[in-house]
């Protein structure tokens, strides 16, 4: 079981970045229609800001294409699919210069150090929405009226999340696609989905509430599936992806009664740190 099995050609791993950004795809064209079209057509944004997630994809693309050519490595990698991720997850009403700069710094720091690039994005957006009080993850659509999702409501990108993140049955689709794939780390997601929806049924059992949020909040499940098992910052090996997934699902759950949608990102960088020693933890005690 500890045996390192995801150590794969620049081949399979180029082969899986293009997979997981065709996937993102149907993510964007919902995050366009429902924070750009949607707002326009109710008289909340400019014709301008219409293409708002447009904006945020096309900077995305720009930050990864100049860095790719400062750094000489290819334009299609990991870094391309991270800076597409935040475009995605960043929340609807993130400012468009903020998240210009705050993106090329990003990009600027992994020059020299690796780490989940999405999550601390997150975090810093965080931080400073925090400062200015503007922390949401809902649009202007969705903070002007009340809502009251159903299950199907849910699994066709209502309820809150970022911009391009919230295609609930999408995201399930892609974890199905994605684990016929070896080289993609599907313990983590399987392992972390199985330790946080037992926990939450027990929970729900015992309060008698089931809170549809919770079960289908749309940071928590894509960023499961999408960001924690990136290959750069996550264990090498079988055993250290169970170690990593279990304190996912763990943590996740902790946060219900916190802060779900920006604790999922807390959480991911977090292990993002420490995922080589769950590898070693693994190698020691093979030695013995």
């Amino acid at each position: 079981m500890n045996n390192r099995v995801y150590l794969h050609s620049k081949e399979k791993e180029n082969s899986l970045v293009k997979l997981m950004i065709y996937l993102l795809i149907p993510f964007f064209l919902l995050g366009f229609y429902k924070n750009g079209i949607q707002l326009y057509r109710h008289h909340l944004v400019s014709i301008v800001m219409l293409f708002k997630p447009l904006f945020l994809l096309g900077i995305s693309i720009f930050v990864s294409l100049l860095f790719s050519i400062i750094k000489r490595k290819p334009f299609v990698s990991y870094l391309l699919l991270t800076n597409i991720l935040i475009s995605l997850v960043t929340m609807p009403n993130t400012n468009i210069i903020m998240y210009l700069v705050t993106i090329i710094v990003i990009n600027a720091i992994l020059c020299f150090i690796n780490f989940n690039a999405i999550a601390l994005f997150m975090i810093i957006l965080f931080i400073f929405s925090i400062f200015l009080k503007d922390y949401t993850f809902l649009n202007a659509f969705e903070k002007s009226v009340e809502h009251d999702y159903s299950f199907i409501n849910y699994l066709f990108g209502q309820g809150s999340g970022g911009i391009g993140n919230s295609f609930f049955l999408f995201s399930i689709i892609s974890l199905l696609v994605l684990c016929f794939r070896f080289s993609y780390k599907k313990h983590i997601p399987l392992t972390a989905f199985s330790i946080y929806y037992i926990l939450l049924i027990i929970y729900s059992f015992i309060t008698g509430n089931i809170d549809l949020d919770l079960y289908m909040n749309n940071n928590l499940v894509f960023g499961v599936i999408f960001i924690a098992p990136l290959t750069m910052i996550s264990p090498y090996t079988k055993g250290g992806c169970y170690i990593y997934g279990t304190l996912l699902g763990l943590l996740s759950f902790i946060t219900i009664f916190i802060d779900i949608n920006i604790g999922i990102y807390f959480i991911i960088f977090l292990l993002s740190l420490f995922y080589k020693l769950f590898d070693k933890m693994l190698y020691l005690n093979n030695k013995r």
